[in-house]
């Protein structure tokens, strides 16, 4: 029997076009959500973590994983409208766990048996805490569980000298604190991407940061729009995958990107976009395409006229709407030091239409 090439298993994400053979150029990715009530606590507590503690009887140890992130249980537990609960997933079935009275029984039960956390390895560092609201003793017990010495007091004054420069005042004391940082200097971001899973609305905007994109920690300026399940980029800055893995997007799922500008913090995610099975439809002026076209040519030392078959081109008119499938965009000339369009977009709602304004490195609002 003759075996024709029909018979066989493809190889996955063959792609011929991008070397001397099939590559894989692809790979799966794990991305841990949080459970609904988690994602929708305003204290950002691990929720069902502290539950299974309390649910097992051992109630200590849930207030002492509760406290990881809120050190006022029983403050929290009376005062927090609790949208946990909104969002419980057991409210389906009969009705919501009673997350909010678990917590206001943990934090009473802890003052009552008098539990307590042991502060962390002595750093020689001494903070000074102003207030003693809930956002001060928060922070002081944050602080002192990383090993730091606190000291929290009531009437000290702030004011601001110049730019990320500022004077401390309290009891006729004064320091001068200098924010700015030297030539060459940087700080580590304190923090990581969270996970979302953004919803899938029939027309929604989410922002995917205000850095510079070179830190996976701090993504560029630039927007995610989702339309009747179809979803667009609005830029696309450096590690754009990285923001794109922790709204829970993967970049099969880009149906288009609009283009502002060809500045680095707004385009060198392109070079992530490409790697897509499809081409991704790319939404400009012609000459934000054109901008973008040569610099790109020059980053990945390719000849102008492949951007075609990279992106799937779609040319917008200046200072016209453009529908794209129900969705509306108006691109308007914008001052730069490069070619740049802000750009509004709209869809019919009901009682008219429901628009965003995307006003990227815009110089005035009187320009």
């Amino acid at each position: 029997m003759s075996l024709i090439p029909k018979d066989l298993t493809p190889v996955l994400q063959e792609t011929a076009n991008r070397g001397v053979g099939p590559v894989r150029w692809q790979h799966p990715a794990w991305i841990d959500h949080l459970p609904p009530c988690n994602h929708a606590c305003p204290a950002g507590e691990n929720i069902q973590a502290w539950l299974a503690h309390a649910r097992d009887g051992d109630f200590e140890a849930a207030w002492l994983k509760l406290t990881e992130d809120n050190p006022l249980p029983g403050v929290h537990g009376r005062a927090c409208y609790h949208p946990c609960e909104t969002r419980c997933n057991r409210k389906d079935l009969d009705e919501a766990v009673a997350i909010h009275a678990v917590e206001r029984f943990l934090g009473d039960l802890a003052v009552e048996q008098g539990w307590s956390v042991r502060p962390g390895r002595d750093t020689g560092k001494r903070i000074l805490i102003v207030g003693a609201g809930p956002g001060g003793l928060s922070c002081a017990w944050h602080l002192r569980r990383r090993g730091h010495a606190v000291e929290i007091r009531d009437g000290v004054t702030i004011r601001r000298m110049r730019t990320n420069v500022f004077e401390f005042a309290c009891r006729g004391e004064r320091v001068e604190v200098d924010l700015n940082l030297g030539p060459g200097e940087a700080y580590e971001c304190p923090y990581t991407l969270d996970k979302h899973l953004l919803a899938r609305d029939y027309f929604s905007v989410a922002h995917t940061g205000d850095g510079d994109g070179w830190d996976m920690n701090r993504p560029p300026m630039g927007s995610i729009l989702l339309f009747q399940g179809r979803v667009y980029l609005v830029d696309a800055g450096p590690n754009i995958d990285y923001a794109l893995t922790a709204l829970g997007i993967g970049v099969n799922e880009i149906d288009g990107i609009f283009h502002t500008h060809c500045h680095d913090d707004h385009l060198a995610g392109l070079t992530t976009l490409i790697r897509g099975d499809r081409r991704i439809a790319y939404y400009a002026v012609p000459m934000v395409r054109a901008s973008v076209i040569k610099k790109l040519s020059m980053v990945m030392r390719i000849p102008e006229s492949e951007f075609g078959k990279l992106f799937d081109v779609k040319d917008l008119k200046l200072d016209e709407w453009n529908d794209i499938e129900g969705l509306e965009v108006k691109p308007i000339l914008s001052p730069h030091p490069v070619e740049t369009t802000i750009l509004y977009f709209r869809v019919m709602w009901e009682g008219g239409y429901r628009s965003y304004a995307h006003l990227a490195d815009i110089a005035s609002f009187e320009v």
